[in-house]
Order: C-alpha cells, then sequence, then structure tokens
C-alpha cells in the first residue's frame, strides 16, 4: 500500500512539474513564428461569473489556477455563449529587447481584452468589433497585440473573450520581420483575388451592355456580392468599408451572404434554363430565394447569435438544392449544367468546410477556412466563366444564323411593302410604315380596279420570322384575289370575299398566328366607301370643314379558333374628306396622354389639328414624332395610310390606268 502511494506521490509530482513548464513560452532567436496554443491555458467561464481580480488571483495561486485552467488542445471553439480566458506566459531568452506580435483571432470577435501583467502593474487594451476599427492598436484585418520583452524579461497576458459569431484562437506568435512578411503575404493574396473578381465583372458587364442578356447581370452582381462577402468575413470590409460602425459589421454577412445566394440562383435558373426543364424545380429555386428575402427580418431582432447561425444554415440548405438542381440538369443533358455541377461542388464543398469549422465538428488549422473559400470561389469562377464562354460562343454562332434569317426576313418584308405607284395619285393616297427593329407585322396595300380604290391594311401578330413569311403570303393570297375581281361586275363583294378566305387560310395554314385588318372599298363615281373591319382600330373620317367621324364597324379579329364576320357599312364622302387607316402601334406614340386604354378622341384630335397640311406634310409630323421615341423603347409597327377625296381623281385614274395596271 505504501508502496503504491509512492508511485502515485512521484507520477503527480511529474506532471505538476510537466504542467509548470508548459506554462511559459520561451523566445529565442533561431524561432521567427511560435504556435502559442499548446502553451495556452483556457478557462470557461460560462455563466461569465468571474472578473479579472478574481482570476488575476487565480494566477498565482497554482491550486485554483489548476482548478479553473486547462491546457487548450484546439484553436477550435465555435459557438460559445460564455467568456473565455485564456492565459499566455512570454519570456524572453535572449540578450536584446525584443518586439513581438500575436494573432489572438483571425476575424470576427465582438470584444477581446487584453490585459498585459508585468510586476503588478497592468496594461489593458480593448479590441474586437465592438470597438471601432480606428481603435485597434495595429491596423490590421485580424487582431494582433503588440509588445516588448526586455532581455530576461516574463510577461503575463491575461485574454478576456466574447463573442456571437463562431470563435477561432489560432494563438500564433510573430516576431517583427516574420509579422510584416505574413501582412505582406495576405494583402497580396487578397489583392490579386479582388483584382481578378474585379476584371471579370467589368468584362461580364461589358458583354451583358453589347448583348443585353440577363444573365450577365446576375453573373456580375454573384460575383460583386461573393466578393464583398469574402471582404467581409475576413475583415479587410471593416478595415476599409465599415469600420465605424460596429453594429452593422455584426449582421453584414448575413445580407451579403444571402445576396451572394440570391443571385448564384438566378444566375442558376437562366443557365441552366431550369423553367423548360423542370417547372417543379424553378418554383423550388424561388422558393428559396423567396425564403431567403424574407429571413432578413432577421437583422431586426437583437438575437446577434441567432442570426450568425443562420448565416451558416442558410448556406448549408441552399447549397444542397443548389447541387440537387444542377445534377438534375446533368441528367436532363442541359449543355451547360456539368460545368456548373463542378464549380457549384468546389465552392460548396469550400463552403461545408467553413460550416463545419464553424460549428466546431472539423479540427484543422484556421488558415484553411480561410484558403477553403479563396480557392474554392476562385475555382469556381474559373470554371463559369469558361462555360460563359462556351455559351457566349453558341450565342454568336446562334446570331448570326439569326441575323440571316432577319436579313431574309426584312427583304421578303420590302419585297411585300408596296411602292409608289400612283403617278398622279401621290398627293391624294400615301403611306407610312415603319416597323421596330425593321421588322414588323404590318401589311399595306393599295389597288385600283375600275373606278374603284381598294385600301388593306393588315396586321399580322409578332414581329418575328415567322410573322414576316405570312404576311408575304397573305399578301398573295390577296393579289390574286384582286386579279380575280378585275373581270367581275360586282366589285363591292369584295371586302367580305377576302375577309372570308383570309379567314380560311389563316385557319388552315397559320394556326400559331391571328391578324387584325380593315378593307376600305373607295367609289369614286358615287362618293363611298364599303368598310369590313375585323378587331382592326377603327378608321376616321376628317371633313374639309374640320369635323371628324369615327367610322365604327363591329368585327373580331381573324383567329384559326375564334372568328365573327364583320359588319360591312357603306359611308358616303365628299371633295376634301381624308380617310386614315392606322395600327394600333399610333397609341403608342407619346403625344397621346392615355396609352393605357384605346382612346380614338386623342388621335381625332390630333389628326384634325394637321389635317389642313399636304399628305407628305401630315406623314413626316407623325413620323418626326416617332421617330423621338424610337430608341427609347420598343415599339409596335407605326402604320398609317391617307387618301384624300377629290374630284379631280376620277379623270386621273382614267389618264394612268395603264400605268397602275403595269405597276402593280
Amino acid at each position: 500500500m505504501k508502496i503504491k502511494l509512492l508511485q502515485f506521490t512521484i507520477i503527480f509530482y511529474i506532471l505538476i512539474n510537466s504542467l509548470f513548464s508548459q506554462e511559459k513560452i520561451i523566445i529565442t532567436s533561431n524561432k521567427k513564428i511560435y504556435n502559442a496554443l499548446f502553451n495556452s491555458y483556457i478557462f470557461y467561464d460560462t455563466e461569465k461569473n468571474f472578473q479579472f481580480v478574481q482570476i488575476q488571483e487565480f494566477l498565482f495561486n497554482k491550486s485554483k489556477f489548476y482548478r479553473y485552467f486547462s491546457l487548450m488542445k484546439s484553436h477550435l471553439i465555435g459557438f460559445y455563449k460564455g467568456r473565455l480566458w485564456i492565459y499566455v506566459s512570454l519570456y524572453n531568452n535572449k540578450k536584446q529587447s525584443i518586439k513581438l506580435y500575436l494573432l489572438i483571432a483571425p476575424w470576427h470577435i465582438d470584444k477581446i481584452n487584453v490585459y498585459e501583467i508585468y510586476n503588478k502593474q497592468i496594461k489593458i487594451v480593448n479590441l474586437g468589433d465592438h470597438y471601432p476599427f480606428s481603435k485597434r492598436n495595429i491596423k490590421s484585418n485580424e487582431f494582433f497585440y503588440s509588445l516588448e520583452l526586455m532581455p530576461e524579461e516574463e510577461k503575463i497576458l491575461l485574454l478576456e473573450i466574447e463573442s456571437t459569431s463562431s470563435i477561432q484562437l489560432p494563438l500564433t506568435l510573430f516576431q517583427e520581420d516574420s509579422f510584416i512578411t505574413y501582412i505582406r503575404n495576405n494583402q497580396l493574396i487578397y489583392g490579386i483575388y479582388i483584382g481578378m473578381i474585379a476584371i471579370m465583372c467589368l468584362f461580364n458587364l461589358f458583354l451583358y451592355f453589347s448583348i443585353k442578356d440577363r444573365i450577365y447581370l446576375y453573373y456580375v452582381s454573384f460575383l460583386f456580392f461573393l466578393g464583398l462577402t469574402i471582404l467581409s468575413i475576413t475583415g479587410y470590409a471593416y478595415e476599409y468599408i465599415w469600420g465605424n460602425y460596429p453594429y452593422f459589421a455584426q449582421i453584414v454577412n448575413y445580407i451579403l451572404e444571402n445576396l451572394t445566394i440570391i443571385f448564384a440562383y438566378l444566375f442558376m435558373i437562366v443557365f441552366l434554363d431550369i423553367k423548360k426543364i423542370n417547372k417543379k424545380l424553378y418554383y423550388l429555386g424561388i422558393g428559396i430565394i423567396s425564403y431567403l428575402l424574407i429571413s432578413k427580418i432577421l437583422i431586426f431582432i437583437n438575437n446577434i447569435l441567432l442570426i450568425n447561425k443562420m448565416v451558416l444554415i442558410n448556406l448549408l440548405i441552399s447549397s444542397f438544392v443548389m447541387i440537387i438542381i444542377t445534377i438534375y440538369g446533368t441528367f436532363k443533358k442541359s449543355p451547360y449544367a456539368k460545368i456548373l455541377l463542378i464549380s457549384w461542388f468546389i465552392l460548396i464543398l469550400s463552403i461545408i468546410i467553413r460550416i463545419l469549422m464553424d460549428f466546431s465538428q472539423l479540427q484543422l488549422d484556421y488558415h484553411y477556412s480561410n484558403w477553403a473559400i479563396l480557392v474554392g470561389s476562385a475555382l469556381d469562377m474559373s470554371l463559369i466563366s469558361l462555360g460563359l464562354g462556351y455559351r457566349f460562343n453558341s450565342y454568336m454562332i446562334k446570331s448570326k444564323e439569326y441575323d440571316m434569317e432577319i436579313q431574309f426576313a426584312k427583304d421578303i418584308q420590302k419585297f411585300i411593302l408596296p411602292d409608289y405607284p400612283f403617278i398622279k395619285l401621290k398627293n391624294y393616297l400615301t403611306y407610312l410604315h415603319i416597323p421596330p427593329r425593321g421588322l414588323g407585322g404590318d401589311l399595306n396595300c393599295f389597288y385600283v380596279i375600275k373606278n374603284h380604290i381598294v385600301i388593306i391594311q393588315i396586321d399580322v401578330s409578332g414581329h418575328n420570322i415567322g410573322t414576316a413569311v405570312i404576311s408575304a403570303l397573305v399578301k398573295g393570297y390577296i393579289e390574286q384575289i384582286i386579279q380575280s375581281f378585275r373581270e367581275k361586275d360586282q366589285i363591292k363583294e369584295l371586302p367580305e370575299y377576302i375577309i372570308n378566305h383570309i379567314y380560311g387560310f389563316i385557319k388552315h395554314r397559320a394556326e400559331s398566328h391571328h391578324l387584325s385588318m380593315v378593307i376600305s372599298l373607295i367609289d369614286l363615281f358615287n362618293k363611298q366607301t364599303i368598310i369590313a373591319r375585323c378587331g382592326h382600330p377603327y378608321p376616321i373620317l376628317i371633313s374639309k370643314d374640320k369635323k371628324f367621324k369615327i367610322l365604327e364597324t363591329s368585327g373580331s379579329i381573324i383567329h384559326p379558333k375564334l372568328f365573327i364576320e364583320p359588319e360591312i357599312k357603306t359611308f358616303p364622302i365628299s371633295d376634301g374628306d381624308t380617310l386614315y387607316f392606322y395600327s394600333d402601334g399610333l397609341f403608342e406614340l407619346d403625344i397621346f396622354k392615355n396609352k393605357d386604354k384605346i382612346n380614338e378622341i386623342e388621335i381625332c384630335e390630333y389628326l384634325l389639328r394637321i389635317n389642313h397640311l399636304l399628305l407628305n406634310e401630315i406623314i413626316k409630323d407623325i413620323y418626326i414624332k416617332y421617330k423621338n421615341i424610337y430608341n427609347k423603347i420598343h415599339l409596335d409597327d407605326i402604320s398609317i395610310i391617307i387618301f384624300r377625296y377629290d374630284e379631280a381623281l376620277l379623270k386621273i385614274i382614267q389618264e394612268e390606268i395603264d400605268i397602275i395596271k403595269d405597276t402593280l
């Protein structure tokens, strides 16, 4: 029994002495960087019951010291609601004085109170995000404390730490030259990283303004907030941007990381064209975005610990859903899904490493958390840029093909638009047609049959290649009908005949299109016009005595699945009367106040003001007003036909009938 007791005493004595020997960090001339972690002691003050005065007593009472303090085993503390007390003892074994820099914590720690104890003298320095950056004794994004040791001098540092964010305490000690090297290397690496983001933002912003593809705007927004998030979590944003706003520094990570995820989702949805691949996944992505937007309300609660935890939880949930959507896109053979999957996987892996370290579930050197996000996001950006480059190349190839098709459609439209064959009629019949981007859906036709002038205005739905082709086919179909009526006596049946046959054409040959139209058969001998209208704006008649009349006739648009035959009406015309036919694009001009609804009265009042002019001057006035806003917004076709009746027309038509036949 006595032997066992003696053995226990010897073992206990050895352990106590080994603990005492670990209390000091001895500074020698052959080392530039010291890992102070395993020579430091920690006390977890869970209920925050102890103050500095009590802790100071423990430092000189070994029994109390070892009762409360234990040797640190890891720099990762994680989320901790209590207060931490860290004991570090330094001894200068060199023959000259030395300046040291202790890296206490990398970034966001709320409060770090440093007590430097020497010969019963105490120096106190306050660090942490709860204090403005300008009050730090060393202007760095990380928390450093500097001190000077004289030859064979020993000093004790007591660190009091509280934080609502995850706590990492690398406790690395630098001599002056190694400290300068460390700071310079960090600044160089982060400078390269931010420069890379800035270049990619500017380049993709240039692409957005060049080709107007919103995906580049989403990508630039993603890059911008990702870069700002990295600057924020590494403390550089606090150093250079919002260092005088401590509270904002506590919640800004939550805002920035949410915005980064939101734009990452918007980019992914467009990049993979998720809406076409799977609408459920599309709405899942929209749901995540909505959740992130709604969850921003947390910044208004006074619980920073909950906010910091929600940052990591949101990252984890969003990353998981993001990977699922991208994997699904890969299986559906989305052309860019594989590139995005690899890039997302690298970025999300780095995010998971950070989350596990923040929750102290993964014991790695604290630098790994930093470099993981940095390297992961850099690789992610590089791979996505390659994917965007491949997408841009495909876009350029398709754009060239599309331009060729557009040019072909424009050539068709130029062919079907009427020239001015009416040599003697140019002062009595004119028109203006300006399609948006040179390609529209309006069609204007003029014909002379015996003593009649036929005016037809058609608006085919759409402004694309298919619209131009349909317009060309309709024009050809009308030409055949007109030619067949040149030999008939029942010319008054022409409007009804054209409408019925155009409906049959649309129903059986152009099911994806519909059209509106108006036909005016002007009988010059009997001074009247027959109007047939199918969903088109009403023609307007302005008399020589400055009175206007809206020629209202009922009729639906010509649609493959819905068509009601129009009401055909006859209206008298007199010498000096002017007929106006126009497409609905006229309502979009800024000369009219009520653009949200059709208002023929405003158009009548405007035309009445300029009706006294010659026809070409009226057209010029309308064109100038159209041109002023043509480059501001994308408009519908502007199509105007003007006919002015004069008794001399009958004689002019008789004289020029041969020319008209040849040119038509």
